[in-house]
């Protein structure tokens, strides 16, 4: 992650803060609205506003993005930020793209280095891996984070649940297949996200199934039961909504017994060492 830090683009210190309580469930996403050229020199512009301007204690966000993949520092992970008001500043992050993006487009690198943040900060236990994210104007009268961003939110947290290279870990998908049958509303979001992602139009990300959603799993290739969802279904989707290929057999289904794995793992240890021990005896025999 190309993060810089509040010291590398000379933030001047905050006149007080408060502590935010982690993990958080919300991301809550904004723009700056202006240029997205230099995006540190318009970080520190950003600060002087929030402080000079509007007499907040410091920059109003904890994170922001430039459209060339940087990461800016803001208040943080562990400071409460002041982007879009209580009570869900108290409950979330708040990021902000540095750019107009009713205007513009967010960059690949951008809406990469977001998701990288978001990933990051599930890792260290400060995001819910079940979070949601929403835009400025979800809560407030303003047009903020742009449309152009708006409609890419999904896409932020779809590449945020992978493991960096585009796919989801194994582990947490199939954790989220789980979640998915049982129908609970954050995991039945997330698959709705990767639904639309690929283009299979599942209605709002509402985090229920309704008959647009399970139309939408027919168009995917995965009718049926959605409650029922098996882990080759459950891959397909995710996999092409990343723009993923799967073989006939997807990696993610295990076997429910690996005896026979295990028998075929333990042979081929035993005629790796059995090589090994020919190839010493030989090196042996060829010594002066």
């Amino acid at each position: 992650m190309n993060l810089i830090t509040r010291a590398q683009w000379g933030a001047r210190p905050a006149t007080r803060w408060a502590p935010l309580s982690t993990p958080v469930p919300e991301v809550w996403v904004h723009h700056g609205a202006g240029s997205s050229a230099d995006p540190v020199a318009q970080w520190r512009n950003y600060q002087r506003f929030h402080m000079d301007a509007n007499g907040w204690s410091d920059i109003a966000y904890n994170y922001g993005i430039g459209l060339g993949g940087e990461v800016l520092e803001g208040r943080g992970a562990d400071r409460k930020g002041g982007g879009t008001g209580d009570p869900e500043d108290s409950r979330s992050y708040s990021v902000c793209f540095v750019g107009n993006f009713e205007i513009e487009r967010p960059t690949k690198a951008a809406l990469d280095a977001c998701a990288e943040l978001l990933r990051w900060l599930i890792a260290e236990g400060k995001l819910r891996p079940d979070f949601t994210i929403h835009g400025d104007r979800d809560t407030n009268q303003t047009a903020c984070p742009g449309r152009h961003l708006y409609e890419r939110l999904s896409d932020i947290r779809a590449l945020a649940l992978t493991d960096g290279d585009g796919m989801p870990t194994l582990d947490d998908l199939d954790r989220l297949r789980i979640r998915f049958n049982r129908r609970e509303p954050d995991a039945v979001k997330t698959v709705q996200d990767y639904l639309r992602a690929g283009g299979w139009k599942p209605g709002r990300s509402d985090g229920k199934v309704g008959a647009r959603t399970i139309a939408a799993l027919e168009r995917a290739g995965v009718g049926g039961d959605p409650s029922k969802l098996g882990p080759p279904g459950f891959a397909r989707v995710v996999f092409s909504a990343l723009g993923g290929k799967l073989t006939e057999t997807p990696i993610i289904e295990v076997p429910g017994d690996c005896t026979a794995v295990e028998a075929e793992l333990a042979k081929a240890r035993g005629i790796v060492a059995d090589q090994a021990t020919r190839i010493d005896a030989a090196r042996q025999a060829l010594d002066p």
